[in-house]
C-alpha cells in the first residue's frame, strides 16, 4: 500500500493524488470494519489488491474521459418520499439483515400528508433473514398503527417478496412467513 501511494505522489501533483488517498483510506476503513464487525481477518495484501483494481478502474475512466470517449456509467435514481393524499396518512417498514440470516432489524415510520412524524420505531432482532425482516418491519408497524385507530391509510414497503404476498394469492413462502403474512392480514 505505501508502495502505491510513494509512486503516487512521485508521478503526479497532490490534486490528482487525492482521489486516490481517499480510496486507499477507504479500503482501510472497510477492512478495519469487517474484522471488527464481521470478524474477518485483515489480509493486507487483500485489501491492496482491493486498492490496485479501485485505482486501475478510476485510472481508466479518467483516460477515457481526457479522451473524449464514452464512459458507460451506472445510472443515479433518486428515491424520495411522496406524502400521502390530503386526510391520509403513510405507513413506510423496512427491514434488513447482516447476513442471511444474521442480526437483523426492523422500523417502520408513520407520516401525515405533510411529512409530520406521528410514530416511529425501531427494533434489533437476534437472528433473521433479510425476508423475515422485511416482514416483521410491517407487522410491527400495522400492529402499532392499529392503536391510533386511522382509516385511510397507505403502507410503503420496498420488499417485492412482502408486496407480492400481500397482493396476490399465491404465494411461495416458507411456514415461518406465512404465519407473519397471515398476522399481518
Amino acid at each position: 500500500m505505501i508502495h502505491i501511494f510513494t509512486t503516487m505522489f512521485s508521478n503526479s501533483d497532490l490534486r490528482h493524488k487525492l482521489p486516490y488517498i481517499c480510496i486507499g483510506l477507504w479500503f482501510i476503513w472497510l477492512s478495519r470494519n469487517e474484522s471488527c464487525f464481521k470478524n474477518v481477518k485483515i489480509d493486507p495484501t487483500d485489501c491492496a489488491r482491493r486498492v490496485s483494481k479501485m485505482i486501475t478502474n478510476l485510472s481508466i475512466i479518467e483516460t477515457k474521459a481526457h479522451l473524449g470517449k464514452n464512459i458507460r456509467m451506472k445510472k443515479n435514481i433518486l428515491i424520495t418520499w411522496r406524502p400521502p393524499m390530503i386526510g391520509w396518512v403513510k405507513l413506510n417498514c423496512d427491514g434488513t439483515s447482516l447476513g442471511n440470516p444474521g442480526a437483523a432489524g426492523a422500523g417502520c415510520v408513520l407520516r401525515d400528508n405533510n411529512g409530520k412524524i406521528l410514530f416511529a420505531m425501531a427494533c434489533p432482532i437476534p437472528n433473521a433473514t433479510c425476508n423475515k425482516a422485511e416482514f416483521l418491519a410491517a407487522f410491527y408497524g400495522l400492529k402499532v398503527l392499529a392503536s391510533y385507530r386511522l382509516s385511510n391509510i397507505i403502507v410503503e414497503v420496498d420488499s417485492q417478496v412482502l408486496h407480492r404476498a400481500i397482493t396476490s394469492n399465491f404465494v411461495d413462502l416458507n411456514w415461518e412467513l406465512c404465519d407473519i403474512l397471515n398476522d399481518i392480514r
